[in-house]
């Protein structure tokens, strides 16, 4: 188990260590937020000189060490982004933590695109993205309270309940099906129909955004050999659901996969905290809880009604970043999928939620879209 002290440490002191179960889900919730604005500023860091570039510089692109800087504040920000959720996990329950930075997530992106003038907002897109923060502040006071002892006996239990067995194994089948149909996809050319390439990487990306809240609570639970484990599985869910998002980004239409990547999400989610950590022993308002996870998933259908197309941000983004290094062309698209793959599927989530074509360049034509892809 992971010294209290080291944790803390890891905490880099930004905030004391909480002493009750108020003071707990404030930390819990505190992280969440502070990781989703340091992911949003990051990824600004990318997509906001692409939008200059194009609408303000005429087209001139920056100078290498500038892009040099702007790709080392994305770093940062993606640092930001893993780290505090991670904390986040170890002082509350993960019900809570996925819809708070989710929700978070998608109000920063409003603030920011607005502040700088990169989108103008439809009425509905930002009534959508309100219901969904509303809802979630809600969610804080009807869903589960943090309790270290629930959770430790939680851990305790796992493989030893039924009910645990049966989930843990819906979800590990789940992982192989999706990563073994991704991999038949992308390396052996086999053909799916659109409905089924949908649902591979859906799973995909449900099972890795829901699977990394838990396991990064087990990281403060897990000892010896069980914490080595967690931490591969850490690594390979959260590797294929970056895969999953890149791929996706250049198969699906984003309109339809980010919402429903966003539902299967907070659905596996809540579930996994009601039978993996036992939320249900601390659930009071059980009407509302059901009610405000509604709310959320219609808040999402809601903003998804718009279409992908700022996803041509992301085009711009690798063109002006990755673009002009020296690279052999081969290796320069495997370095522009690394660097690149939370970048697109942020902004491809933007372009569901947020997308308006008001302030965002013209899309690119079909063949210069295959050119960039």
């Amino acid at each position: 188990m992971l010294n209290e002290n080291v944790r803390l440490a890891i905490c880099i002191g930004l905030m004391k260590q909480p002493s009750s179960t108020d003071g707990a889900i404030s930390y819990h919730c505190s992280q969440s937020i502070i990781g989703s604005f340091s992911y949003v500023c990051g990824i600004m860091a990318i997509a906001l000189p692409a939008f200059w570039v194009e609408n303000k510089r005429g087209g001139e692109p920056y100078p290498q060490w500038a892009d040099l800087c702007f790709l080392g504040l994305y770093f940062v920000g993606q640092t930001g982004a893993f780290a505090f959720p991670l904390i986040a996990s170890w002082y509350g329950p993960t019900s809570i933590l996925l819809p708070v930075y989710q929700a978070s997530m998608l109000l920063w992106n409003l603030l920011f695109m607005s502040a700088f003038g990169m989108q103008a907002f439809k009425k509905n897109q930002k009534v959508g993205t309100e219901v969904i923060v509303v809802a979630t502040v809600m969610l804080i006071d009807a869903g589960p309270m943090p309790s270290k002892a629930q959770d430790a006996a939680a851990f305790a239990s796992f493989g030893n309940s039924t009910h645990t067995v049966i989930w843990m194994g819906v979800l590990a089948g789940l992982w192989l099906w999706s990563t073994y149909g991704m991999l038949r996809d992308t390396c052996c050319g086999a053909e799916y129909s659109n409905t089924v390439l949908m649902s591979i990487y859906v799973a995909a990306q449900g099972i890795g955004t829901s699977s990394t809240t838990s396991l990064g609570k087990l990281l403060s639970l897990a000892e010896g050999s069980s914490f080595m484990l967690v931490g591969v599985l850490y690594g390979l869910t959260g590797a294929t659901n970056t895969y999953s998002s890149v791929i996706a980004a250049k198969k699906l239409n984003q309109a339809d996969f980010i919402p429903f990547a966003a539902v299967a999400s907070l659905l596996l989610n809540q579930v996994s905290g009601l039978l993996l950590w036992e939320d249900w022993r601390t659930i009071k308002l059980w009407v509302s809880y059901i009610g405000i996870h509604i709310l959320i998933v219609l808040g999402i259908y809601d903003l998804s009604s718009a279409g992908a197309d700022v996803i041509d941000y992301a085009a711009q983004a690798r063109r002006s970043m990755s673009g002009r290094f020296t690279l052999p062309e081969t290796e320069s698209r495997r370095e522009d999928a690394r660097l690149t793959a939370k970048t697109r599927w942020f902004v491809a989530l933007s372009a569901a939620s947020n997308g308006s074509k008001a302030s965002a360049p013209a899309p690119a034509s079909a063949s210069a879209r295959e050119a960039m892809l």
